[in-house]
Formats: C-alpha cells, sequence, structure tokens
C-alpha cells in the first residue's frame, strides 16, 4: 500500500537500474580486468576485437558495438570475395 504512494513510488524506481546495473558489472568486470580471451585472437579477430573493446571505451558501449559489427561485416565480406588484407592496410 505504501508502494502507491507517489513520494515511496520516486524514492523506489531507480533501484530495478540498479539492481540491473549490478547484475551487467558482475558479469562484464572479470572480462574487463583480465581481458585473456581477447588476448588469445589473432589476426583480423585481434584486430577487431580490440578496436570494438576501444572504441566502447572511448565512445560508448552502443557505439563501440555498432564500430565493432561494422569492422567484423566488412572483413567478413572481403573474405568472401577472396581479398586480403596486409597488414600495412593494402589489398591485395
Amino acid at each position: 500500500m505504501a508502494l502507491g504512494m507517489p513520494q515511496v513510488a520516486s524514492l523506489v524506481a531507480p533501484i530495478p537500474k540498479a539492481v540491473l546495473a549490478a547484475i551487467v558489472l558482475a558479469a562484464v568486470l572479470p572480462s574487463v580486468l583480465r581481458p585473456k580471451d581477447v588476448l588469445k585472437l589473432r589476426g583480423s579477430d585481434a584486430f577487431v576485437g580490440w578496436a570494438t573493446a576501444l572504441s566502447s571505451c572511448l565512445l560508448d558501449a552502443t557505439r563501440g558495438f555498432i564500430v565493432g559489427l561494422v569492422l567484423y561485416f566488412s572483413l567478413a565480406a572481403l573474405r568472401r570475395t577472396g581479398k586480403r588484407i596486409a597488414p600495412d592496410g593494402k589489398s591485395d
């Protein structure tokens, strides 16, 4: 009954967001502190992984994720056409 009062409801409203944020942090924080899966990546996968991680840190999580998707699908399209990307950025 007390939660139906606007004064009490406004105090309790942020709690679900805080709980969700705590769950996400608990799930993600160990991977951020020790990125052993990203360290195992090689080649273009490493490039995509590190570019996504860096852009997520510099921009925001959504834009970083979009950068990673664009890079991944761009490199996948180049692989499909048979072109190779050299380390200096030039394609064969």
